[in-house]
């Protein structure tokens, strides 16, 4: 590396001939490349346009330029705004890499959330089915302790056995009285009624 040359009005450190560096038109002083927050593209732009004639000024002296109420040049004031678009952006990373990091715990917290609540219902689906087999065992067990045949099963029959056993459940037995033999259920009825007054008081 060729020996130094020049300070950096930026930084302070010494300004080799092979780094890149520019000098200031105002107060004649070197600066770094990168301690103008170019990147490499845009300063080599800002190379080439001072080789066409462009007066470039540091930070410093652009500052005592504007306070003084002098304008400043469009050139120089294009690489204001590189700069403070550089600096700003160099600023905000940690911001940034804060709120991608706050977005990631968050989305990862909701995640596994409902991977929680999922496992939850997957559990719950099995004790459901658990509980549905046992249930059908149960039913298929009734059915075999009554004789019920699913397959082939008379529910009207059924049903009409259940009215007329319901029917039944209060009637009284009498031995030694002959059922009435009339043909309406009515005079049935009365009939077996009579016989029944009749084998109590004799």
């Amino acid at each position: 590396m060729a020996p130094a040359i020049y300070r950096c009005k930026v930084c302070a450190a010494n300004i080799a001939k092979t780094q890149p560096s520019v000098r200031c038109c105002k107060c004649l002083e070197w600066v770094h490349s990168k301690c103008t927050y170019l990147t490499t593209e845009e300063f080599n732009k800002l190379a080439s346009d001072i080789k066409n004639g462009l007066e470039w000024s540091c930070h410093a002296c652009r500052s005592e330029v504007g306070a003084s109420g002098v304008s400043v040049s469009d050139g120089n004031r294009a690489v204001d705004e590189v700069m403070l678009k550089n600096v700003l952006e160099k600023l905000l990373i940690p911001f940034q890499n804060g709120i991608k990091d706050d977005l990631k715990n968050l989305l990862e917290s909701k995640l596994d959330n409902i991977t929680s609540k999922m496992d939850q219902i997957l559990q719950e689906n099995i004790e459901l089915k658990q509980q549905n087999t046992v249930l059908t065992e149960r039913v298929e067990s009734l059915e075999a302790s009554i004789g019920l045949n699913k397959d082939n099963v008379d529910l009207e029959k059924i049903l009409s056995e259940f009215n007329d056993r319901t029917r039944r459940a209060y009637n009284i037995m009498v031995f030694n009285v002959e059922e009435s033999s009339k043909e309406h259920s009515e005079e049935r009825l009365s009939d077996d009624k009579k016989k029944v007054i009749e084998a109590i008081l004799s």
